[in-house]
């Protein structure tokens, strides 16, 4: 058995009770029915994804040991994921998908206070921090480079936020997404990875205020 990362591996992996963040697929990342077959096979290989990565990290990851768990044929694997690690990266957007839910609050603030606090606490849980050791493996390997990745998905899913707020006037046209993507996700996992410390509504504040949003 490869080494545990983490004390709790019987952590839940599905957030049933909330819907996808998004549907939308760009570049190598496959194209899923909402329903059938197709979307119970991608739900069990991506159970069992981060099943593995939670035991043993990213070299635990293997196409073999993925079709054995999930239950499924090599072969199926193979043509939708061309390596483990485009479906690590896959698995976990569809995870995080699954538990961060952008929302029309009304203000600029109210959606990031909202945003980051979904966040904080995802990159909080076990399969938040598997994701995270993974993330900085898959990105040694050239072939993860070739697809977008998880954040420039993530990024694209809240580029909303940052639009409404412009139509609103809570932003200036040329406010630069990027750079405040960057260090709202930065502070985060700073202050989760780095500091060790919870991610709370009040230390949400004040970044907020840092960065004189209102």
């Amino acid at each position: 058995m490869p080494k545990c990362l983490f004390n709790d591996t019987n952590v839940s992996l599905m957030e049933k009770d909330v819907k996808p963040l998004s549907k939308q697929h760009s570049g190598n990342i496959p194209a899923q029915r909402p329903g059938g077959r197709t979307s119970e096979v991608s739900r069990r290989v991506h159970d069992a994804t981060i099943d593995l990565l939670l035991e043993g990290g990213f070299q635990a990851v293997t196409f073999q040991e993925v079709a054995k768990r999930a239950e499924v044929g090599r072969a199926t694997i193979y043509r939708r994921w061309e390596t483990p690690a485009r479906l690590i990266d896959d698995a976990v957007y569809a995870r995080a998908s699954g538990a961060i839910r952008v929302q029309d609050l009304g203000s600029l603030r109210a959606d990031l206070q909202s945003l980051l606090q979904q966040v904080g606490a995802f990159i909080s849980s076990n399969v938040g921090k598997a994701a995270i050791v993974a993330g900085l493996s898959t990105y040694r390997h050239d072939d993860a480079r070739e697809t977008p990745s998880y954040w420039e998905r993530r990024k694209a899913d809240i580029a909303p936020v940052f639009e409404r707020a412009r139509q609103r006037g809570d932003i200036p046209a040329d406010w630069d997404d990027t750079i405040s993507f960057a260090a709202l996700a930065g502070a985060l996992y700073f202050r989760v990875i780095a500091m060790d410390k919870a991610v709370t509504s009040d230390w949400i504040s004040h970044v907020l205020d840092e960065m004189k949003i209102k």
